[in-house]
């Protein structure tokens, strides 16, 4: 047997306890004192052993301290820790002992007796624990085994992939390592509870609320809203006359109704307090002479969407979800990769009218599908779809990111034992448990398989349902590629670019180069550098200091959302939705985030901002050489009057074209071309001296104050490093962006 030994510090305080009236809960948090297999180990490395602890795990990403940690998952951690008990508290007739997302698997004693074990991060647990504890001291021990000894399994067993066995446990796909994150497999869990009541309480989640309810919008006919209440699988039907309806961001109010008691809407079975909104959301997807539709309905009405790519971590910032609504997102894709979403961040969504995308917890990888499996993600995807139900943020729930792609199109069928089976198995996974999950307790939701359906390299990518394209990172296209590749809805794509100076300062060491391993080790991309280097020389030539690197990357990526956010709006209603990837990061990554680790914007959240506005202008200079085409897109449902005014200038505001149009209707849900340019016509036309500059006022039914609002827009004709007045160049763009 190998020797164990306690760490050397005890973190904070182990427990906190408080009473409930008649229930009494004891809390054990993330304050525990560790104990390892110290084989492993020196006497230099037991000082680090407190990374464990999320609260501090953030020292692993300093510098290159990751490349020193990576068999952790490798060590048979344990977590021990003493507690008393009182008689009052052991005579209660329920004990329960409650954990919240234990990561890894696991084993759980109470005074040396197994009680039961975990092997789905995704799960709450809550087991009847009473015949286990006893008066005064009791001792709870968690013992975790090592991840790296569960993934040396043969693979054909389950007719999965050897390159991807982490499939095998239920566990944040992304921590087993991505091009944006490191291998971090420590094991971890959010709360424990042992709790003692002498009522039976069945809802998991939250001490307050007793049982598992969620309410749906069935449908909203002649000014009612026809509802349904679904308490423990027994449902009751109510009607709301003349409903404040909820709406996403920038469409009007996210209205709550917060009912103090079930009793209220004639419920009278069960007392408790509910929270809901009033909306119909609905995925239109439609054969049509193009194609397929993918599209959005809230409450009847067409939208487009204007979101991002979701990163669900284990240390939720409340702040994210303010930015993205400040940055006018109106939806974001929780990515399949990472994993459900707390019910604060529903909470948080429906406050701000931010509508979810959720994919479930599988990416890019063939999953098991023997009955132990399904019956474990069966339980996990029970309990995460009813807890989400009720959230008026809930708009789609999708099986799995990029699995159907990878199977047509990443030579998956030649690395399985039977492609036959392989096909079952997801069948099993994709197209039956979990769509009957979701039509059982969210009848209102829509549910696709996969997402994306085709691959981008293939046509159909572009005329059926969603895409993720990826050709101007992975295959090195120009941005101005972004233009021709529009498809009906655009659910991921995106540029990297480093974090912020302030976040760089913190975590990595200059010089701010790739022959520095302190800050490559934050590129996590095989061609990252190299991909980026090549749209920097093409936009903006050679780069000197660490800070012009910083500049230089953050600009030209700044250009590839432009680019691609501009011409999804001008296709609409082509085009539907544009989602770019990423919003977030859980790591201080050289990536695609547009907030950076420390929830610092960087350069592309203000480009994305102004391109996500209400009404723009969008200048397409890419679809003909030989002239200009001036765009009014605006998405939102109220049409505004517009005076305009269009200029070219050279570098020294000499005005070389000018036209103030008659005033124009910005039409509601429209996009259209309000004026052409033919090169031709422009006086001495010079693209390395020129730029074209558009500006004007729309009403503002929004603003009491302020009934015109300006926006704006420009173009160069040449990149950055082509123009002759670099001055000029920043001067112009400054003001853009003001």
């Amino acid at each position: 047997m190998k020797k164990i030994l306690p760490i050397l510090f005890l973190i904070i305080s182990s427990f906190n306890a408080f009473s409930q009236e008649e229930d009494e809960v004891e809390v054990l948090d993330n304050s525990y004192i560790a104990i390892q297999d110290q084989s492993l180990l020196s006497e230099k490395d037991l000082i680090h052993c407190d990374f464990i602890d999320p609260n501090r795990i953030t020292k692993l990403f300093t510098s290159d301290n990751e490349s020193k940690y990576r068999y952790f998952d490798t060590i048979n951690w344990i977590y021990s820790e003493e507690f008393k008990l009182s008689r009052k508290f052991l005579n209660r007739k329920y004990i329960w002992l409650k954990i919240e997302k234990v990561q890894g698997i696991a084993k759980f004693y109470l005074n040396n007796q197994l009680v039961f074990e975990t092997n789905n991060s995704f799960i709450s647990y809550k087991v009847d624990v009473k015949k286990f504890l006893k008066r005064g001291n009791n001792t709870l021990k968690i013992q975790f085994v090592p991840i790296s000894s569960v993934l040396n399994y043969d693979n054909n067993k389950y007719n999965t992939l050897a390159s991807e066995k982490r499939v095998i446990i239920r566990y944040p796909q992304y921590k087993f390592g991505w091009d944006w994150h490191p291998k971090i497999l420590t094991p971890s869990f959010e709360w424990i509870m042992i709790e003692s009541s002498d009522k039976k309480i069945d809802n998991i989640h939250d001490i307050n609320r007793p049982f598992d309810y969620f309410v749906q919008t069935l449908k909203i006919e002649n000014d009612t809203a026809y509802m349904l209440l679904n308490i423990n699988n027994d449902k009751h039907y109510f009607q709301i006359s003349k409903p404040k309806l909820w709406w996403p961001n920038g469409m009007g109010e996210a209205y709550i109704y917060d009912y103090l008691s079930t009793k209220e809407i004639g419920y009278n079975k069960i007392e408790q307090d509910i929270r809901f909104g009033i909306r119909t959301i609905e995925l239109v997807q439609e054969k049509d002479s193009i194609g397929q539709s993918f599209y959005f309905k809230i409450n009847g009405k067409p939208m487009f969407v204007k979101g991002a790519n979701y990163i669900q971590s284990d240390f939720i910032n409340y702040n994210e979800i303010e930015s993205a609504y400040l940055c006018g997102i109106n939806m974001l894709r929780v990515w399949g990769g990472s994993n459900y979403g707390d019910d604060d961040f529903y909470d948080k969504c429906d406050e701000l009218g931010i509508l979810v995308w959720q994919d479930f917890p599988f990416a890019c990888a063939l999953y098991p599908a023997d009955s132990s499996f399904l019956e474990n993600v069966k339980q996990e995807a029970e309990q995460n779809v009813k807890r989400i139900a009720s959230h008026p943020s809930l708009a789609l729930w999708c099986g799995n990111n990029e699995i159907w792609e990878g199977w047509m199109n990443w030579g998956w069928k030649q690395e399985v034992k039977d492609s036959a089976k392989a096909v079952e198995n997801y069948n099993k996974l994709f197209k039956e448990l979990l769509p009957n999950i979701v039509k059982e307790y969210t009848p209102t939701i829509n549910y696709i398989h996969t997402s994306p359906l085709h691959g981008w390299g293939r046509k159909e990518s572009l005329t059926h349902g969603d895409c993720h394209y990826w050709g101007v990172w992975w295959a090195d296209s120009t941005f101005e590629t972004y233009t021709r590749k529009v498809p009906r809805f655009m659910s991921e794509y995106g540029f990297q670019s480093p974090p912020t100076l302030s976040t760089l300062e913190d975590y990595m060491s200059k010089p701010y180069s790739k022959e520095n391993p302190e800050f490559a080790i934050h590129q996590k991309h095989p061609r990252g550098f190299e991909l980026i280097d090549n749209r920097i020389k093409e936009w903006y030539g050679d780069y000197t200091s660490d800070e012009d690197y910083i500049f230089k990357a953050g600009a030209t990526a700044q250009e590839a959302y432009k680019i691609a956010i501009e011409a999804h709006r001008r296709a609409m209603p082509y085009c539907m939705g544009t989602m770019f990837w990423q919003f977030n990061e859980p790591y201080p990554a050289i990536g695609w985030s547009c907030i950076d680790y420390k929830n610092n914007p960087k350069p592309i959240y203000y480009t994305i901002k102004k391109a996500y506005e209400p009404i723009i202008f969008s200048i397409d200079k890419y679809s003909n050489p030989d002239s200009i085409f001036i765009y009014i897109c605006n998405d939102s449902y109220e049409s505004s009057s517009l005076d305009y005014n269009i200029q070219i200038k050279d570098n020294n505001d000499n005005i070389k074209f000018s036209v103030t149009p008659n005033t124009i209707s910005a039409e509601k849900f429209k996009s259209k071309i309000i004026y052409s340019i033919a090169l031709k016509d422009i006086k001495n036309f010079n693209p390395k001296t020129d730029y074209l500059w558009v500006e004007g006022e729309i009403e503002d039914n929004t603003n009491t104050y302020e009934r015109k609002r300006k926006i704006s827009n420009y173009t160069f004709f040449v990149y950055p490093k082509d123009y002759l007045d670099k001055n000029k160049y920043n001067e112009v763009k400054r003001k853009y962006y003001q």
